[in-house]
């Protein structure tokens, strides 16, 4: 059997980075205070993605 392994990249901005931290302002001060959020982080495309 053979195993690949998927080629990843060793981010070095903090999580979530700049872009991400924009749109949770923007989210934050669009959202109502009782609706709920999954995570802190903005997608802007993924494809294969390792989120670890």
């Amino acid at each position: 059997m053979e195993i690949k392994i998927m080629p990843s990249i060793h981010l070095i901005t903090e999580v979530p980075g700049p872009k991400s931290q924009a749109l949770a302002a923007r989210r934050e001060a669009a959202t109502p205070r009782g609706a709920a959020k999954v995570s802190a982080i903005g997608v802007e495309r993924a494809e294969g993605a390792v989120v670890t």
